[in-house]
């Protein structure tokens, strides 16, 4: 089965509504990335990747605006 783009970016709505920081996102990220990463559709891979990333430092924290705008790309 497929994992699309459009099903993670549902996802990570479903993160920033429920109030998740950037470092839960991050860990749900990577928990998406173990569980479906032989799945994506292709190109999925580099989203999933840079909200991974954003626990790697401070240059790399997506904001709610960034966030919300991913969604929108994913969807």
């Amino acid at each position: 089965m497929v994992y699309t783009k459009k099903q993670f970016g549902l996802e990570l709505k479903s993160q920033i509504l429920n109030g998740k920081n950037y470092r839960e996102i991050a860990k749900w990220a990577f928990k998406i990335y173990t569980n479906h990463g032989l799945e994506f559709e292709d190109g999925l891979d580099h989203f999933v990747l840079k909200l991974i990333a954003m626990e790697e430092g401070p240059e790399f924290i997506l904001s709610t605006e960034e966030l919300k705008l991913l969604v929108d790309i994913l969807i």
